[in-house]
Parts: C-alpha cells; structure tokens; sequence
C-alpha cells in the first residue's frame, strides 16, 4: 500500500520521459522482421500428394481383385479395339503431360523458398504408379478396368499439374 501510496503521489514525476519517436519505428521494423514466414508451397504439394496417392491406392485395390485373364477367340477382335483406343488415348494424354511439365520448367522463379523440383519429385510419383498399372495391364490382357484406371490416373496427373503451374505462378 505505501508503493501504491508513494506512486500516484509522485506520478508526475515517474511520466515525464516519453520515448523517442525513433523507438516506435525501431519496434515496428523488428516486429515485421522476425515474423515467420510460411511456406504455403509445401502444404499445397503435401495436399497435392495426399489426395493423389489416395485416388490410386483406392484404384489400385479395386482393380487388383478383378484382375482376369483375357479369352482367346470371338472376344479378339474387341480386345483389339480397346487397344487401339487405349494407344490413342494415351499418347493424346501424354501429349497433354509433356507440354504441361514443359510449361512448369519453363517458369522462371525468383522466390528463394519456392523449389519447381518438388513439383517434378510428385510427377515421378505419378510415372511410378502409371509404370504399375501398365505391368498389371500387361499381365491381365488389356482389362477395361485398369485402362480406365491408367487414364483416369493421366487426367489426375494432368488435374495436378495445373494446380502445380498456378501455385507456382502465384509464389514466383
């Protein structure tokens, strides 16, 4: 109570100093300077990646059970079709890829933080799984379901690489 006392008494005395009107500055600047930055970029390819592989694992296991051999005879000519069909198809979607990933390396970054690398890391993924579902189309004779799988898994990869550009656009 006597400090409490003894300080209003004297207030006047303890508010007669005011600082500088350079500290406030000071105090503004290393306020802003020492604020983490985060790095969006990574939470976008972690996202990016997450959704991904959980497409093509749910694929993969969905197709795997119903995996069956191609028959010989009448249904030869069909199974001809599809092939053709899936050649075409395929090589339009690669096409499609290659411009894209053309495109992502064509940009130029100035962000120190932000790495096109990454983004080409997560497209190895993608030739990963393309690479197994062609070895299980291989051996299953050409089944519609993994055709399907393998361009659905193009589109995605196609999906992805969009969203890769426009991020990268955006942070550098």
């Amino acid at each position: 109570m006597k400090l409490e006392h003894f300080i209003r008494k004297n207030r006047n005395s303890f508010d007669d100093c005011e600082p500088e009107n350079e500290h406030f500055k000071r105090f503004e600047n290393k306020l802003y300077k020492n604020k983490p930055s985060r790095n969006y970029f990574k939470v976008y390819i972690t996202a990016a990646s997450i959704t991904a592989i959980s497409l093509l694992t749910t694929i993969m296991l969905y197709i795997m059970p119903m995996r069956t051999n191609s028959p010989n005879g009448e249904n030869n000519t069909t199974q001809h079709n599809l092939a053709d069909e899936y050649l075409e198809t395929e090589n339009y979607y690669n096409r499609i890829i290659k411009n894209k990933i053309e495109v992502l390396k064509n940009i130029q970054c100035q962000n120190k933080n932000f790495q096109i690398s990454d983004f080409m890391a997560e497209v190895k993924e993608f030739d990963k799984i393309d690479a197994a579902l062609k070895k299980e189309l291989e051996k299953s004779g050409k089944n519609e379901r993994i055709i399907s799988a393998i361009i659905e898994t193009h589109r995605k990869k196609i999906e992805i690489l969009d969203r890769m550009i426009q991020i990268t656009k955006q942070h550098c």
